[in-house]
């Protein structure tokens, strides 16, 4: 029998992810450049989503690494 992970466990707040913009990868993107929610945030948020097994989370969230890699070495 397949193990439960962890984070299937705990319930995220569909509001916490609408904040961030989610399911848009362009919309979570256009957040962080605004100041809306700082990048860290976002990408604790769709990491915790990745590790439930969502293959879109795991997508935006090299995207987003890509798109802010200088911001991420001063936060």
């Amino acid at each position: 029998m397949a193990k439960e992970k962890w984070a299937q466990k705990v319930k995220l707040k569909e509001g916490k992810l609408k904040e961030i913009g989610w399911p848009s990868g362009s919309a979570i993107a256009s957040s962080i450049r605004s100041g809306k929610v700082d990048y860290a945030t976002a990408i604790r948020r769709l990491n915790f989503i990745a590790n439930m097994g969502n293959k879109k989370a795991r997508a935006i969230i090299v995207r987003l690494q890509r798109e802010f890699k200088d911001r991420k070495k001063n936060d």
